[in-house]
C-alpha cells in the first residue's frame, strides 16, 4: 500500500482542526460547568457618598460634588 504524501501546509491547517475542536469541546464543557454553579446575588447599589470614595480615582472631587 503506497504511502500518502501530505505537505506541511496540509499537516498544519489538519493540526489547526484538531486544535479547534479540542478548544470547543474544553470551552463548551467549561461553560457547561460555571453555568451548573450557584451564582452569588451582587448588590450594585450605594450611597453617593460610597460612590464618591470608591469612584474618587476615576472622576476628580468636585466634579462629582457639583451634579448633586
Amino acid at each position: 500500500m503506497p504511502r500518502k504524501r501530505f505537505t506541511v501546509e496540509q499537516i498544519i491547517q489538519k493540526l489547526r482542526e484538531a486544535e479547534v475542536r479540542l478548544l470547543r469541546v474544553e470551552t463548551k464543557a467549561s461553560s457547561e460547568d460555571s453555568n451548573k454553579k450557584k451564582q452569588r446575588g451582587v448588590d450594585w447599589q450605594f450611597k453617593v457618598q460610597d460612590a464618591i470614595v470608591k469612584l474618587k480615582s476615576l472622576y476628580p472631587i468636585n466634579q462629582i460634588l457639583t451634579r448633586y
